[in-house]
């Protein structure tokens, strides 16, 4: 009995990898599994609806607007509610963003959602639609 657990003591000790190393390489594991999303630096043309013009002074002088400037920190990706932020800080409003509802392709967007998704689902969906005559 004392021999088999010296065995499985060995082998536990032989195969065993610092804490550091499992560490390492499991990320790398991870990585190739499933990597990393890369960030889109998609720019976004803004345009304020004809009838809107007299609700809202100041001009969307930033424009268009990289999703690079709406990262706060190099960790987080912007969301829509980062970016009617920075509409409301160009239209002098900066108190009242929550006045603000941004349309894309004629969709009430949600302030929570992020700027990538917006883009890869909404607009590119409404792009291939139109440019197929599938009306939208």
């Amino acid at each position: 009995r004392f021999q088999k657990q010296k065995k499985q003591q060995q082998m536990q000790q032989a195969s065993s990898l610092p804490i550091r190393a499992e560490h390492d390489l499991m990320h790398s594991v991870l990585n190739i599994v499933k990597p990393p999303k890369k960030p889109v630096n998609a720019k976004i043309l803004l345009r304020r609806a004809p009838t809107q013009e007299d609700f809202f002074r100041g001009s969307l002088s930033k424009n268009p607007i990289s999703l690079n400037m709406l990262r706060k920190d190099g960790n987080t990706e912007p969301t829509v509610r980062d970016l009617r932020q920075q509409i409301a800080d160009d239209l002098q409003m900066s108190d009242s963003a929550e006045l603000l509802e941004l349309l894309v392709a004629n969709k009430i967007i949600d302030v929570d959602l992020k700027l990538r998704v917006v883009h890869q689902v909404v607009w590119k969906r409404h792009l291939i639609q139109t440019s197929t005559g599938g009306g939208g």
